[in-house]
């Protein structure tokens, strides 16, 4: 590793290992990371101070939200295998944090995340999010390893690269959600979109009354073998470009802000504009 110049993370000498609520078992003083730190000594950060089976907090709070029930209870999804939309859009997506990025940040701007097989795949100069399937499935829809598919419900489309694998159950298809990059083909909500973005496909309800959550897991869709035309690599943000610049040469391009130069641009054109204003006082 040194002779590569990796930096290797020195480890403290008086380093020990703690172990979460080991502290309230065995009664000493919390050591480990505590959002509540100003409790009572020796207790959780429970209305009781002990572990509940039924949360008083919710009973206290929210008694009546059936969404949110003090004991853990088992819900159908309202957006799931045993819903009635299931018959039209079969297949469960499920998006969950991605694996080579932290949420959307180094997706768009670091292009060389993109050379990772298991993240995207280059077709036609645009790179392509991955999108796994199981290969029973998969033989039904005529997808093979690779191929372009289509992902989509009422409220859009995705194209993805297929990845076929047993990774995944029957009716379920896994692709990475925050994909970084929103890449429609043409402007409207439910245009086909190149970019990975999933998240188009999620629903915008909340995860229950009284919780502020999203719940991207509950999403149904269908998936198809891709036919078409592939489409032009650039998005439709990029197209516009070359009318912004003719209305303003030193404009910000979409393609420079996504891979993370506009910010430099709008910086000189805020200093350019300056200066010119300063001119013109004296």
């Amino acid at each position: 590793f040194t002779k590569k110049g990796y930096y290797i993370a020195g480890v403290p000498e008086n380093w020990e290992r703690h172990y979460g609520f080991r502290w309230f078992a065995e009664g000493y003083p919390c050591d480990t990371p505590n959002h509540k730190a100003f409790q009572e000594e020796g207790k959780l950060g429970t209305f009781t101070g002990k572990f509940e089976f039924v949360s008083e907090s919710l009973l206290y709070w929210a008694p009546h939200d059936e969404t949110r029930t003090p004991i853990a209870t088992y819900k159908r999804s309202w957006e799931g295998h045993h819903s009635i939309k299931a018959k039209k859009y079969p297949f469960h997506l499920i998006s969950p944090h991605p694996r080579f990025d932290y949420h959307t940040q180094h997706n768009s701007s670091t292009p060389w995340f993109w050379e990772i097989p298991e993240n995207r795949v280059y077709i036609n100069g645009n790179p392509y999010l991955v999108a796994r399937i199981h290969p029973t499935k998969a033989k039904e829809k005529g997808i093979k390893d690779g191929d372009l598919i289509e992902l989509f419900n009422e409220r859009g489309s995705v194209l993805c690269v297929a990845r076929v694998t047993y990774r995944v159950e029957e009716n379920t298809i896994h692709a990475y959600g925050s994909s970084g990059i929103y890449n429609p083909t043409e402007p409207g909500k439910t245009t086909m979109e190149i970019g990975g973005c999933v998240n188009i496909l999620t629903p915008g309800r909340l995860i229950g009354d009284m919780v502020p959550g999203m719940a991207p897991n509950s999403t149904l869709l269908d998936v198809r073998k891709y036919e078409g035309e592939i489409p032009d690599s650039q998005c439709f943000e990029y197209k516009l470009d070359a009318v912004a610049k003719a209305a303003d040469p030193d404009a910000a391009t979409c393609k420079e802000i996504i891979e993370g130069h506009g910010f430099e641009k709008i910086q000189e054109k805020a200093k350019k504009q300056y200066l010119m204003k300063g001119a013109a006082a004296k």
